[in-house]
């Protein structure tokens, strides 16, 4: 196979224009390399002038490719052993974020005398403030597997095993009673206790989520060890480090703690944060059901397109190669089907897009990533994340983004976009429980309405208020025309500039996204802000106070550092600019879901009703709902979200239910 499609990797040349395909044909067909020689008179047109002119690097390529089994050689492989440094290594691993690395080397320690004396988990420890750590084996969130926990303060720490833990009467009675409770790694604490039938019940802290509220570059646990030199390299076995790390801890809690006094977040915190841990390793937990079948269907049908798509590309091209390798993909369109490029020779979207109309086969590779990323990423890349209670578990994260927004991993449930029909179809594939439905509640034009709040915009306020169409009442500003006047096209150009002032669009921005000329883009953004005056004065005022201090901050005292807006580089600085205009819009409206979830979550609980939030999605919430709770439930979430916090514009709620996440959108 490798004499005749070469191997890029190891420089192994293989025929020119013989790619996998047509490799595999041909040894299905003639099964070797001489069979093939002797039956080249089989072959037609230009394949037999490949394989002719081909003959010497066909025989040359697969010598090359051809392991020597048979070399003699005079060295004793016991001389050759290398013994690793794993402290050494494990200290490598911790400082680039090896992580699944580093678990690699520490399980070898898993079983190591701890040098450490740890008590014994008695009542003495049912006491207020003290800090619980998973001793995490393998996993994140709801397959987190544990070992155990560290328990204690500065002074006193104990381990209870896993195991111990079923049955320690203490145990419960300490993790299920009114004793404040400081946790080091939140969701994996309630998901290990979960997983032992224990609702954790008045915590109070979360280490991790302290640290990111304080500044937003903390976004992982090591990155916290990093930054306040937390790491203890002088003991041996982890759950010795894991000590180390809870009694070094301890005093942060209390620094870190006087700075959210200090920066007017302690509300946001105790209020919002520490809650949402809980109300996340709920929603992780309970997860949401997949059709797999109807997966695997999606994936035949998407692969199925991409196998046209591929064979359409190769004809175009004339020749087979690797459409999703970007050098070869670059070598096919500018060396020989010679499209303009530009300096860096890129293949990215926006330099294809800018090439259609170019050559018919721009147009097919477009389509083709289209549909490769679907099969990929969403037709076969959930399958695997479907569990054998058939339901996908995400893992969201409350310290990822710097604006606070929420993100959504392994997988991604929150990329699944609803502006591209063919990427909404897979919201089809996860079904309501039997017994059960969908609600999803939707803010509508959260952010804009955040905006106007903030920049204190009589014209944007009123509009809302008055229900009017945000987008058709800019268009009536911006182009100075009357209601009936305003066409779809207007209505578009004005939904651009209201979304793009949030995100500090320039004038090239503008242009570009509208296919307009950067002269007209600018008029249309002046004229925008002599319309809007308190917006464009609350956007200098930004930038200002950013300049001053470094950081911008959200309706609820949430910061946001960027301290790039004094850099001397244009780019950087320019950057850091429309970041401070973005942050306290994104993170006010981040603020206030996140509000909205601990309050709908505690409301389904006082009431105990059997209906949960599984989802979040930005600006939506998804629940699944009993359907003998469906009216209850849309009211008490509508109530919520509508009157979440005193706004000087109305906040609008759009919401239905479906048998499927598609359904209710």
């Amino acid at each position: 196979l490798k004499g005749l499609m070469g191997d890029s990797a190891d420089n192994i040349p293989g025929i020119k224009g013989v790619g996998e395909k047509t490799a595999m044909k041909l040894l299905k067909e003639y099964e070797t390399i001489e069979n093939l020689y002797q039956h080249t008179d089989d072959l037609t047109g230009k394949l037999k002038d490949k394989i002719v002119e081909g003959e010497e690097i066909a025989y040359l390529s697969r010598k090359l490719a051809t392991i020597d089994t048979k070399v003699e050689f005079d060295i004793d492989l016991e001389e050759c052993e290398f013994n690793l440094d794993e402290d050494l290594l494990a200290k490598f691993y911790r400082k680039y974020d090896m992580t699944s690395l580093l678990k690699k080397v520490e399980r070898k320690s898993d079983h190591a005398a701890d040098t450490l004396h740890l008590s014994a988990f008695t009542k003495d420890f049912l006491k207020d403030d003290l800090v619980i750590a998973p001793y995490v084996l393998s996993g994140n969130g709801h397959d987190v597997q544990v070992d155990g926990y560290v328990i204690g303060d500065n002074k006193t720490v104990c381990y209870i095993d896993f195991e111990e833990a079923k049955s320690n009467f203490n145990f419960k009675q300490y993790i299920e009673g009114n004793f404040s409770k400081r946790l080091i790694d939140g969701k994996n604490t309630y998901h290990s206790l979960y997983q032992l039938g224990m609702v954790p019940q008045a915590v109070s802290d979360d280490l991790l989520v302290l640290a990111y509220l304080v500044d937003s570059s903390i976004t992982s646990l090591d990155k916290m060890k990093d930054a306040y030199n937390l790491w203890d390299d002088s003991s041996g076995a982890p759950r010795d480090q894991l000590v180390h790390l809870l009694q070094n801890s301890y005093p942060l809690f209390i620094s870190l703690r006087e700075q959210l006094e200090l920066y007017e977040l302690s509300d946001l915190y105790e209020d919002v944060e520490v809650p949402l841990v809980a109300v996340l390793s709920e929603m992780e937990s309970t997860g949401i059901l997949a059709d797999k079948d109807a997966l695997v269907a999606m994936a035949s049908e998407s692969g199925e397109i991409v196998d046209r798509l591929t064979q359409k590309i190769y004809t175009l091209a004339g020749k087979e190669f690797n459409i999703n390798s970007t050098k070869q993909l670059g070598e096919v369109l500018f060396d020989e089907l010679g499209l303009p490029t530009g300096k860096k020779r890129s293949t990215a979207v926006g330099v294809l897009e800018g090439l259609q109309g170019k050559h018919e086969i721009v147009d097919e590779i477009l389509v083709y990533r289209k549909y490769q990323k679907f099969l990929s990423t969403y037709a076969e890349g959930l399958q695997k994340f479907i569990g054998e209670d058939h339901r996908i578990h995400t893992v969201f994260s409350q310290t990822t983004a710097q604006t606070g927004r929420l993100s959504s991993t392994d997988p991604n449930l929150q990329n699944i976009s609803v502006r591209d029909e063919d990427t909404r179809k897979v919201r089809k594939v996860f079904v309501a429980d039997e017994g059960y439905t969908f609600f999803s509640a939707d803010y509508s034009q959260i952010e804009l309405r955040v905006l106007a709040h903030m920049a204190n915009e009589p014209g944007m306020i009123s509009a809302f208020n008055d229900n009017h169409d945000i987008h058709t009442e800019t268009a009536m500003k911006v182009f100075g025309l009357e209601r009936d006047q305003v066409t779809s096209l207007h209505r578009r150009q004005a939904k651009a500039v209201n979304f793009g002032i949030i995100y500090g669009i320039s004038d090239y921005g503008l242009a570009n996204q509208l296919g307009i000329s950067p002269k007209e883009a600018g008029i249309f953004i002046a004229n925008y802000f002599e319309s809007f005056s308190h917006i464009e004065a609350y956007m200098k005022d930004i930038v200002a106070e950013c300049e001053k201090n470094q950081y911008v901050t959200t309706m609820f005292n949430r910061r946001r550092y960027l301290p790039e807006i004094n850099d001397r580089n244009f780019a950087r600085k320019e950057a850091a600019k429309r970041a401070a205009m973005n942050a306290p819009i994104q993170g006010s409206a981040a603020d206030l879901i996140k509000i909205a979830m601990v309050k709908v979550r505690d409301q389904l609980l006082k009431q105990k009703l059997h209906s949960k939030l599984i989802l979040q999605v930005h600006d939506e919430l998804l629940l699944l709902v009993h359907e003998d709770e469906k009216e209850i439930v849309s009211s008490i979430v509508t109530n919520v979200m509508t009157n979440i916090y005193p706004m000087k514009v109305k906040l609008e709620v759009t919401s239905s239910f479906g048998k499927t996440w598609y359904e209710v959108k």
